[in-house]
């Protein structure tokens, strides 16, 4: 099953790049806690490149995204974070490719 999420009141979209200055296992051990602590985090990705680390976040509004940046922030330090507000998903499927099995 895939559930909807603006069925759940969960209308906003939030994709979070984050730097991080610390690049060590106590650091890494500290951000992996608090993003699998933290429900409306629902996806991380650790990149190669200018950006560590990119979240999917799921939230009612903006004062709830906001209260998910505070919690994180008072977790682990964070060396800058960029928020990116969706504004429509154009595609987003559960799916996946097959044809290289």
């Amino acid at each position: 099953y895939r559930l909807d999420p603006r069925a759940l009141n969960l209308r906003l979209t939030v994709f979070v790049a984050i730097r991080t200055g610390v690049h060590n296992a106590e650091w890494l051990k500290k951000f992996e806690e608090a993003v699998r602590d933290i429900p409306e985090i629902v996806a991380v990705h650790r990149l190669a490149g200018q950006i560590d680390y990119l979240l999917k976040v799921l939230v009612p509004g903006i004062d709830e995204y906001d209260a998910v940046y505070k919690r994180l922030t008072e977790r682990v330090d964070i060396a800058d974070v960029t928020s990116m507000i969706s504004m429509e998903t154009m595609h987003d499927s559960a799916e996946l490719p097959v044809d290289y099995v």
